[in-house]
């Protein structure tokens, strides 16, 4: 079983209705505090066991709905689609076959309890962690096994695992030798890897959600859990995390970010935009670096690493806003498109800035040839680009928008990262930076 789709309309931050298409296996839950993150698991796990905390819906008028996918023994069994929904403070557990509902009572008993939710205490409870692993070892014991194995791949010194009390270790100090360790009492690293390995795998808890998996894991780690929960695992996981170390371009399909404005919180995703962005090329030019733009106020695209390096120091030093500014090159002009592709599909804000030798390519593409004849200058084209958050250095390259007594290094990049640090405030408001220092005060 696993969600095909939550609905939430007047529930908590979610003021207008905002529909959420998820991914069988995996899906990260990413944007800034109090966006409405915590908020879509609570809501799955109010819809899941409403009788937990009642009050919980502050909106007489909340609206909820998830629509849920059954494997095949489940399809068996129930043979209809079912949902769970709630209209004020009424659940309803509906089924339905061939237009008809049937067995909706017999469902709602079924699907009780079946879903895990980990937030930070989670961890520390030893008792129902030990009686979830007692029930795996005595009832799925194949699902024991590959347990163990995904264990021993992360943590090599494990051994073997008995009745989850105690972890046999390998000693780091006497080779050969062997310890048992109360789970209790290994690191909280050791165990959210083995909390998180063992509820991805238990077939008691087909929906796994857990509240930033990331904390107390080192950045090396959380890429091979991030693996082994988006191929080695076998239930529905839902995450909420702010490291970027969990995005990758790969998994960009199961991304949605959240965020909140007057109008109260929304997701965007993918799935949800549906426009058409090249994959392959997202593989090829996203990184580690630039993929923090997801978890930036605005974003700041260039061409080149001189470009980045320049306006990554004067933003540094210059920058009055409070916005936590992101730079990020692509290599060239030719790849801007898939970033501002990505970053349209995600609402993240972004300006970018080019070269003067871009502009043929951006009337083109933008259709605005009839503009720059009516302005009859490249003014005009420069200008409707602006509207765009497109800001092209009207002057030429960047190494034209800066004193020329700071670029005496070796390379563009020395020349820019000399400058970066020593061009001074009067050097910064001279008209000479006019068009660097308007793009800094945009973002």
């Amino acid at each position: 079983m696993h969600i095909q789709s939550l609905q939430i309309t007047r529930y908590k931050s979610f003021k207008v209705p905002v529909t959420i298409p998820l991914s069988k296996n995996f899906n990260i839950l990413i944007g800034p505090n109090n966006g409405g993150k915590t908020n879509i698991i609570d809501a799955i796990d109010f819809l899941f066991n409403p009788e937990k905390k009642p009050i919980r819906l502050h909106d007489p008028e909340a609206d909820l709905e998830l629509t849920l996918a059954l494997g095949d023994d489940e399809q068996n069994r129930f043979a209809c689609m079912p949902s769970i929904s709630v209209k004020g403070s009424k659940v309803s557990v509906h089924c339905f076959q061939n237009g008809t509902e049937e067995m909706g009572s017999a469902f709602r008993q079924y699907y009780a309890g079946k879903v895990k939710v980990l937030f930070y205490n989670d961890f520390s409870n030893f008792s129902q962690i030990q009686k979830d692993y007692r029930t795996l070892r005595e009832t799925y014991p194949e699902y024991e096994m590959r347990f163990k194995s995904l264990l021993r791949q992360y943590f090599p010194e494990v051994h073997s695992v008995e009745k989850i009390v105690n972890v046999e270790l390998i000693s780091q100090t006497n080779v050969g030798t062997t310890r048992l360790v109360p789970i209790e009492r290994m690191g909280s690293g050791f165990r959210r890897i083995f909390v998180i390995l063992l509820y991805a795998l238990h077939p008691d808890y087909p929906i796994v959600m857990i509240d930033e998996p990331e904390i107390h894991l080192h950045p090396a780690l959380i890429k091979k859990l991030l693996k082994a929960l988006m191929s080695q695992t076998t239930n529905q996981i839902i995450v909420t995390s702010y490291s970027p170390v969990m995005i990758k371009a790969s998994n960009l399909h199961e991304v949605y970010r959240v965020m909140k404005d007057e109008q109260g919180s929304h997701v965007y995703a993918m799935s949800i935009d549906r426009r058409t962005i090249d994959r392959k090329r997202l593989v090829q030019e996203l990184n580690a670096d630039n993929l923090e733009m997801f978890f930036a106020d605005k974003v700041l695209v260039v061409e080149g690493v001189s470009d980045r390096i320049l306006m990554r120091g004067l933003i540094d030093r210059f920058y009055t806003g409070s916005d936590e500014i992101k730079v990020i090159y692509t290599h060239g002009k030719s790849n801007i498109d898939v970033y501002m592709d990505l970053m349209n599909v995600f609402h993240i804000p972004y300006v970018v800035m080019l070269d003067r030798d871009a502009l043929p390519a951006l009337a083109d593409q933008y259709h605005l040839q009839e503009g720059r004849t009516r302005a009859g200058s490249q003014r005009g084209l420069i200008d409707a680009l602006r509207q765009r958050n497109i800001y092209v250095l009207d002057n030429g390259t960047i190494e034209q928008n800066y004193p020329r007594a700071y670029q005496q290094k070796d390379s563009k990049p020395l020349s820019a990262l000399y400058a970066a640090a020593n061009i001074t405030p009067q050097e910064y408001r001279s008209p000479l930076m006019r068009n660097l220092r308007e793009i800094i005060e945009a973002l």
